[in-house]
């Protein structure tokens, strides 16, 4: 919505020169505009989860199809206007100059020199990132024949498809804008610096105009119908990754349904959609929550933000369980796959790996928390991801006794290994 749709009609407008199409950006930024639109796109992604697995696989080409297309534009524009053209360009239609943003961009904070933290603080990001992706994959595996080869396939191949990408991306951004613009101009935005160019600017700067690529584009050429192709490529792409995003959420829910830790309804498989359609409306009912809460109570859904706190205190759990599994449940781990049973030491492998697990995920919640215990940010933050840490442990503790007044207990069904 803010930088495919919104940025495609405001580059069009700066490029074009034209303050109308300037104007309806601006008008398409407003509360009820993005609410209806984001309302449709969710209910596109709630029919595209009904049309099934290989309707999303498909569709899934389309995305990396449009992304590379959106490189390859950026490529082809960077060659044919080259670095010089764009500072012309720029200083032409933003009423300042590319040497005046750097300047401005020093004082501002602009670091122009990584150093080694950084890099550090970078690459932990990265691999914490790339781990929710496996956490995604792994979650979605069981549905796979031939998990071992195509488990390889998906965390090796879309990380080098990633890594691909974004060295291709940032590659023509930097010969296109220079790395030194890039870094300053980002910084004027952060700061909300008054020498942020106005034309790039919104009347209320948390909504959009960041330098976002779509936007500076039009400093690069002012032919409309690139521009917005440009637009269509991020907009397809974005939109179908974050419908990815959602599809391993819809099999958690169906999992927990199946393990009755929610309604036992919600997996069952409608013969219409050979779906969970149950499943599929308590995600998007939920996301639509989100969607009416970032438009309407933005302050509200800010500490989302620092989600990853509850999401690494699950992988503390699991550290501390891996660690114990083999100890406190001998004859599961006894029964379990001869893979699953290698010692080091005399110390079974899993046991170490859930130790290093514990051990990463009580660095991250520290290194998290810095903001809060610096003073840079307020506790008070804490309570939106505590309330969201709080909700699975009491959909669990509610299962659980409502299940042992049934006299099935819970315990029951997790006694032993599934046999798949």
């Amino acid at each position: 919505m803010k930088w495919g749709l919104n940025d495609m009609i405001r580059s069009i407008g700066i490029a074009r020169q034209n303050q109308g199409l300037i104007n309806l950006a601006n008008t398409m930024d407003g509360q009820w505009v993005r609410f209806f639109i984001g309302t449709f796109a969710l209910a596109l992604t709630g029919y595209l989860f009904l049309l099934g697995t290989k309707a999303m696989m498909r569709v899934s080409y389309w995305a990396v199809g449009m992304a590379w297309l959106a490189v390859i534009i950026l490529g082809v524009l960077v060659v044919v206007t080259g670095k010089h053209g764009f500072e012309r360009n720029f200083s032409r239609l933003s009423g300042t100059d590319v040497q005046t943003i750097i300047t401005a961009g020093k004082h501002a904070g602009a670091i122009f020199q990584i150093g080694f933290l950084a890099t550090l603080y970078a690459g932990v990001t990265w691999v914490n990132l790339n781990t929710l992706g496996q956490t995604f994959s792994a979650n979605l595996a069981g549905e796979i024949r031939g998990v071992g080869k195509s488990q390889a396939l998906a965390l090796f191949g879309a990380l080098a498809i990633q890594m691909a990408a974004w060295f291709a991306i940032y590659s023509f951004i930097d010969l296109g804008f220079g790395r030194d613009f890039m870094q300053s101009i980002t910084a004027l935005w952060n700061s909300g610096s008054a020498q942020y160019p106005a034309v790039l600017a919104h009347a209320n700067p948390h909504v959009s105009g960041e330098p976002m690529p779509q936007l500076l584009l039009a400093f690069l050429t002012g032919n409309p119908f690139i521009l917005a192709l440009f637009g269509i490529c991020f907009i397809v792409a974005t939109w179908i990754s974050l419908a990815g995003l959602a599809f391993a959420p819809i099999r958690n829910v169906f999992a927990w349904s199946f393990d009755r830790l929610v309604p036992t309804k919600l997996s069952e498989i409608r013969t219409r959609y050979r779906a969970p359609v149950g499943a599929i409306v308590v995600v998007i009912l939920t996301a639509f929550l989100f969607h009416i809460l970032e438009i309407f109570f933005p302050n509200t859904v800010a500490a989302v933000a620092f989600t990853i706190i509850a999401w690494f205190l699950g992988w503390i759990v699991l550290g501390i369980a891996g660690m114990v599994y083999p100890y406190r449940r001998k004859e599961m781990f006894e029964a379990g796959p001869p893979s699953t049973q290698r010692r080091i030491g005399g110390i079974p492998v899993i046991s170490i790996l859930g130790f290093l697990t514990l051990a990463v995920s009580v660095f991250t919640e520290w290194a998290v928390g810095q903001a809060f215990f610096s003073g840079s940010l307020e506790f008070s933050q804490y309570a939106v991801v505590g309330v969201m840490a709080a909700i699975p442990v009491v959909i669990y503790v509610w299962a659980h006794n409502y299940h042992k007044r049934k006299g099935i207990p819970l315990s029951l069904q997790f006694s032993q290994v599934p046999p798949e």
